[in-house]
């Protein structure tokens, strides 16, 4: 392939049959050629019969659709391509009928209802699957069902644990633990569990490995104002019942 210039009156040079595939004549004499032996031809008019047959490398000016109209090469919305189109069907203009041989195989029907009858069929389908969705059958109520309590028991002992915080009942929450730790040592020690002051502080850091001071503080009720000793008896007591 190898681009032919051409060049229309009034108008910018212009170049055609830049895709096409040049051929050469055997033995053949034409009437018109455009191109030459070296590089071959792109456009020959042989005469054949009491009529002409024209040869062409390819048929991209004659194109007359948006979706075949290139960048490059607008098809017959071109002043140079409508000029050499004129040209081409000069011999017969007016006088009968043109036969222009574009492909010798045809596209299928469905390929042709596909690309271009689209307008048509898009909008029977959309209808058509409205009308289902409109036709479907509905399964359940159209209202959901009330939601049920989502709250689970760790949910409710949770909120009401910051509640009585909240309102400086911290002592009783901190009794519910000791209580709960005190509980587990009569069960895993009842002879740890008999002893009271320094005697249990160090029974219980011995079997324990904390710090008996830390232990000390666990086991006397902090202040209702005092969050931060609170939260670190409470810590404690849950450490020391965890290792019992």
């Amino acid at each position: 392939p190898e681009c032919e210039t051409l060049q229309v009156e009034g108008d910018d040079s212009h170049v055609e049959f830049c895709r096409g595939r040049r051929f050469l004549f055997n033995g053949v004499e034409p009437e018109l050629a455009w191109g030459d032996l070296a590089a071959g031809y792109v456009y020959g008019r042989l005469k054949y019969g009491k009529g002409h047959v024209d040869v062409l490398a390819d048929f991209d000016f004659l194109t007359n659709s948006g979706s075949q109209a290139t960048a490059a090469s607008g098809g017959l919305r071109d002043g140079p391509h409508q000029a050499l189109a004129r040209q081409l069907l000069a011999p017969g203009y007016g006088q009968g009928t043109v036969h222009l041989v574009y492909a010798a195989r045809m596209p299928s029907l469905l390929r042709t209802v596909l690309l271009q009858g689209w307008p048509v069929w898009l909008p029977l389908l959309l209808a058509l699957l409205a009308w289902l969705w409109l036709r479907t059958q509905r399964f359940g109520p159209q209202c959901p069902s009330t939601a049920g309590e989502r709250r689970s028991l760790l949910e409710h002992v949770r909120a009401s644990g910051q509640h009585l915080s909240r309102y400086n009942k911290r002592p009783l929450l901190y009794q519910a633990v000791k209580h709960s730790f005190q509980a587990r040592l009569r069960r895993r020690d009842p002879l740890a569990a008999a002893l009271v002051g320094d005697d249990l502080a160090a029974a219980l850091a011995q079997r324990s490995g904390l710090p008996i001071d830390t232990i000390r503080r666990a086991l006397q009720s902090p202040a209702s104002h005092d969050t931060v000793a609170f939260r670190d008896r409470v810590a404690t007591l849950i450490q020391l019942r965890n290792r019992l």
